[in-house]
């Protein structure tokens, strides 16, 4: 039978041995459960445990019976989340290879891969915490361009630096790029490896330009120019026009561009 006391008896090197768990538990429910033994030590009652913990005082006593049948280890463990000794090795790979694959977009669709798969039920925390030991974050997915080229960027990177050296004082650098009213892919969160962020394609169709805008890097100066019909090589001109208008005394303007027209 379970004992319902007022003050629980525990002797001193175990008290220790909670308090040191309750300090290097990053677990909430673990601390949780050893809160509670640390104020039944101290005489609290079980509704004034319940609401400092904001659990039943039938959840108090169970958690107390644990302590008491069992044993602190027994208390501390959370098993119905989802042990990490639920999944074999050969199954964790099996399941990490799945996530490289295809992003999962919540826990929810993670635990259900794993029942249907493996057999085991895990709650939706514990999926959170296995992906987290896994070395998984919940992280928002990446677009970039449809046809990148890391070696062409990289070596854009080095030259674009080296520009920046070379510029006078009176030298201007913008990048230059149209504002478009497009339908595209909007990057979303799933569960992915720790710095490999989910890549999607974007779409490359162009439609109903409407602006030409410049940034400068340097200062942080933006401009632009707006028009009812395409961007063409006139539209850079004009917008070249602005740029000089505004630093009389440049004697260099570089204008950039992924697209140039």
């Amino acid at each position: 039978m379970r004992q319902y006391c007022e003050k629980l008896e525990v002797p001193a090197e175990e008290t220790t041995a909670i308090r040191k768990r309750y300090r290097e538990t990053r677990d909430r429910k673990i601390a949780e459960r050893l809160l509670c033994l640390l104020m039944k030590a101290e005489g609290l009652s079980h509704e004034m445990v319940g609401d400092v913990l904001g659990v039943s005082e039938s959840t108090v006593s169970r958690w107390i019976g644990i302590y008491q049948e069992e044993s602190l280890d027994a208390l501390c463990q959370l098993s119905y989340e989802g042990d990490p000794g639920e999944l074999s090795p050969e199954q964790m790979n099996e399941l990490e290879a799945e996530l490289r694959r295809q992003v999962y977009h919540n826990a929810k669709e993670v635990g259900t891969l794993i029942e249907e798969r493996f057999g085991v039920k895990y709650s939706e925390r514990g999926i959170q915490k296995l992906l987290n030991r896994r070395g998984f974050t919940f992280q928002k997915s990446k677009i970039v361009p449809p046809q990148a080229d890391p070696e062409a960027q990289e070596a854009f990177v080095e030259w674009y630096e080296q520009t920046k050296e070379e510029l006078g004082e009176t030298d201007r650098l913008y990048f230059i790029d149209a504002a478009h009213v497009i339908h595209n892919v909007l990057p979303g969160y799933g569960w992915a490896p720790i710095g490999e962020r989910p890549i999607f394609p974007s779409n490359s169709g162009r439609d109903r330009l409407s602006l030409l805008g410049a940034y400068c890097p340097l200062d942080e100066e933006w401009a632009n120019i707006d028009t009812a019909g395409t961007i063409n090589a006139q539209s850079v001109v004009e917008l070249a026009d602005r740029l000089c208008a505004l630093h009389p005394q440049a004697k260099r303007i570089m204008l950039m561009s992924y697209h140039p027209s």
